[in-house]
């Protein structure tokens, strides 16, 4: 079982370090899906995204065409030792059965057993978690809103972990404190991490190395494409 940690939203928005471990919230286990990794789901999405686009210069306007185009341009978009198979896109380009098992199954596990099943036992207006890599997954598979905001930094005493293909813990990295909520529930998860960033001022906490932070500004950006 997954869990997530909740609280009543005053003290959530308020003081964040108040969360209360004793409140938890069991959540059905994400993989319960007759899917593997969202496979059977987003595959069919993006083909039908894609074939909207009006105007394509690649040409890519499927699954299909997009192997096709990596294949072509392996030295750019098959870049190893990350980036070499493309058997998520090849097993997944067709809308079949599976396709409407796995929505309905997102239903179930993202939104009633899930967010709202979270938000309605509790009585809440939003679920507060910390961000470890894989928050967003629960909004994700009910296409429910997620916001993320700073929480604080890893100690400089942290062991870097190996890229994989990026880094996922070193010192100094920031991790942040996500507000998820029902769907359309936008407005309220905006108005509820603007009070808490005001409450606890964490992106002014440590300031970013001289070398790390970009020197152009919007303005040379704008200018250099209108000439």
């Amino acid at each position: 079982m997954n869990t997530l940690f909740t609280d009543p939203p005053d003290q959530i928005v308020l003081s964040p370090s108040s969360l209360q471990r004793s409140q938890i919230q069991e959540f059905p286990d994400l993989y319960e899906a007759p899917y593997q990794n969202g496979r059977s789901k987003t595959g069919p999405r993006y083909s039908m995204w894609m074939s909207s686009f009006l105007e394509v210069p690649t040409g890519v306007k499927n699954l299909a065409a997009l192997i096709a185009h990596n294949k072509e341009n392996a030295d750019l978009e098959l870049i190893p030792p990350y980036y070499t198979l493309q058997s998520y896109i090849s097993e997944a380009k067709e809308v079949n059965a599976s396709y409407f098992e796995v929505l309905a199954a997102d239903e179930d596990l993202g939104c009633t057993r899930g967010i709202d099943g979270a938000l309605h036992k509790f009585n809440l207006d939003a679920l507060l978690l910390p961000t470890d890599g894989i928050t967003s997954t629960p909004a994700a598979i009910a296409g429910y809103p997620v916001v993320t905001v700073p929480l604080g930094f890893q100690p400089y005493t942290v062991v870097p972990t190996p890229a994989n293909p990026i880094i996922d813990n070193a010192p100094g990295i920031p991790f942040g404190i996500s507000f998820m909520g029902t769907a359309f529930s936008e407005f309220k998860l905006i108005s509820y991490v603007f009070a808490c960033e005001q409450q606890t001022n964490n992106w002014l906490k440590r300031v970013a190395f001289p070398a790390a932070i970009p020197k152009p500004q919007l303005k040379d950006v704008i200018g250099s494409c209108e000439n």
